[in-house]
C-alpha cells in the first residue's frame, strides 16, 4: 500500500472518515432545541496496519499505516446538568416559600 495510491487512499479514508463526523455534528445542530436529545460525538479509529512488502505479519517490526475511519458515536451526556437544574429548583422554591407564594 504504498507509493501514490497508498497516500491517495489515506486521504481518502481521513477525508470520509471527517465527512461522516461533520455529518453527527450538523445532527447535533438540527436537533439542538428537540427535547430529550443528547450531543453525539463521533468516535475516529485507525485501520489496521499492514506489513512491509515481503515481511510476515508476525514479524514485522515497521507497519504502514492505511487511514482513519470512524469506529462509532457515542450519547454525550452530563450528569451536573441534571444536578444543576434540580438545585435550581430547590432555590426557586425556597425563595417562592419566604415570599409567600
Amino acid at each position: 500500500m504504498s507509493g501514490l495510491f497508498g497516500i491517495i487512499n489515506i486521504g481518502l479514508s481521513a477525508l470520509l472518515a471527517h465527512r461522516n463526523a461533520l455529518n453527527v455534528r450538523a445532527q447535533n445542530l438540527a436537533n439542538v432545541d428537540t427535547p430529550g436529545y443528547s450531543r453525539q460525538d463521533a468516535i475516529l479509529g485507525t485501520n489496521p496496519a499492514l506489513p512491509p512488502a515481503g515481511t510476515s505479519e508476525a514479524l514485522a517490526g515497521g507497519q504502514y499505516g492505511t487511514g482513519v475511519q470512524v469506529v462509532g458515536t457515542y450519547r454525550a451526556r452530563r450528569a451536573s446538568w441534571g444536578r444543576r437544574c434540580a438545585c435550581a429548583r430547590v432555590r426557586w422554591a425556597g425563595s417562592a416559600r419566604r415570599r409567600g407564594h
